[in-house]
């Protein structure tokens, strides 16, 4: 039994189709910082990456351990890969005010204001692929 040359021409073709679109993910690059704030770790804060002029990039978000490190990378193959471009940087936490008494539901800002506004934020960083060890986010505080 002979092929005919337009049926094998049209299978060629949807097997190129079908091998492009199976090239996935592009690779993701690995984040490891430091938050501080008056030089002293900062431990539970959460701290987002968030595009700046690539709104096709993800944002991707972590939260410091008690040294203030922090490392953002997938964790499972459903996660976004952190890809090479500029990123603002956003340093949130809150807790209950200084002199609340226990079981009091109130929270506010530990940080100062301007690091947990995107549009405010001075913290940008330039994310290469591979392993991006970062120098620590010396935060200041209002004093």
């Amino acid at each position: 039994m002979r092929l005919s040359t337009p049926l094998i021409r049209n299978n060629v073709g949807l097997m190129l189709l079908f091998l492009a679109g199976c090239q996935g993910p592009p690779p993701s690059a690995k984040i490891q910082g430091k938050v501080l704030l008056d030089g002293e770790p900062v431990s539970g804060a959460q701290v987002q990456l968030i595009p700046k002029d690539n709104a096709s990039l993800a944002t991707h978000a972590t939260t410091t351990g008690a040294d203030g490190a922090f490392t953002i990378q997938p964790t499972s193959s459903i996660d976004r890969p952190v890809e090479e471009g500029k990123y603002l940087v956003v340093v949130t936490k809150t807790g209950p005010p200084p002199g609340a008494k226990a079981g009091e539901m109130a929270t506010v800002s530990l940080l100062p204001p301007q690091y947990g506004d995107r549009v405010k934020t001075p913290l940008t960083i330039d994310v290469k692929s591979g392993d991006n060890k970062l120098e620590p986010f010396a935060l200041a505080s209002k004093k």
